[in-house]
């Protein structure tokens, strides 16, 4: 299964969540008694990392899984008192990182690969190709970035991964706005505005053969956020 921001979040917080209630009271109870506490804190570890694991990597005998585990390198545990807490966090920090790399390795081993997403964008296009979905283009950004696109990525709708292809020949300027439509395993995209102009031209681009070509022909006035109906 993949591996989200959301899903690392959500497993991550109810996780810490179970152990939170009860954790002030064994640190001072192993204050009191002189001791560190070290076996609660063992067992914390064990319960979110259970938690963890089934998010991240699914069936743990899964033979890819399980040809490709790397083994975690635990950190000492600490036996000054004041210092427990900060021991936790370093340690919750270094096998959540494990976690997340055995994970991507696993997956790149089985012959995948991380399930990126497109950056954040208004004003796009998608075209079903087969059982797939083209993005091309739009506005936006991670942050406060605001710019214009002219990426392409394909969304598999059978397994829900997205995938940016690497595309050659004569790609349309970055745009929003455009009209775009599939016929034949091309998608022809026209017009569109980007923050420096506006546009009246025709792309095509070959999906399978990740090739863009123009075509040459007058469109009249420039003209943006229209409506195309094959």
């Amino acid at each position: 299964s993949s591996v989200t921001f959301e899903s690392l979040a959500m497993a991550a917080t109810r996780a810490i969540d179970r152990s939170t209630a009860g954790s002030m009271a064994r640190r001072m109870s192993a204050m009191v008694k002189g001791g560190p506490g070290q076996g609660d804190a063992d067992g914390q570890r064990k319960s979110w990392k259970r938690i963890m694991a089934q998010k991240i990597v699914g069936n743990p005998s899964s033979k890819a899984q399980a040809k490709t585990a790397i083994p975690m390198k635990l950190r000492q545990g600490r036996t000054d008192r004041t210092t427990m807490m900060t021991s936790e966090e370093e340690q919750f920090h270094d096998d959540l990182l494990s976690m997340v790399t055995n994970a991507v390795v696993a997956d790149e081993e089985a012959g995948g690969t991380s399930n990126l997403l497109p950056a954040p964008r208004a004003n796009h296009s998608t075209s079903l190709f087969e059982n797939s979905l083209v993005l091309f283009g739009g506005h936006g950004g991670l942050g406060y970035q605001r710019r214009a696109f002219n990426d392409v990525w394909v969304l598999n709708v059978d397994n829900s991964r997205w995938v940016e292809l690497s595309c050659h020949g004569n790609p349309p300027a970055p745009r929003s706005g455009h009209a775009a439509f599939e016929k034949d395993g091309q998608v022809f995209i026209f017009g569109g505005w980007n923050s420096e102009t506006q546009f009246n031209d025709l792309f095509v681009l070959d999906v399978e053969g990740k090739d863009w070509s123009d075509l040459d022909l007058a469109w009249g006035a420039p003209r943006w956020n229209m409506a195309v109906q094959l």
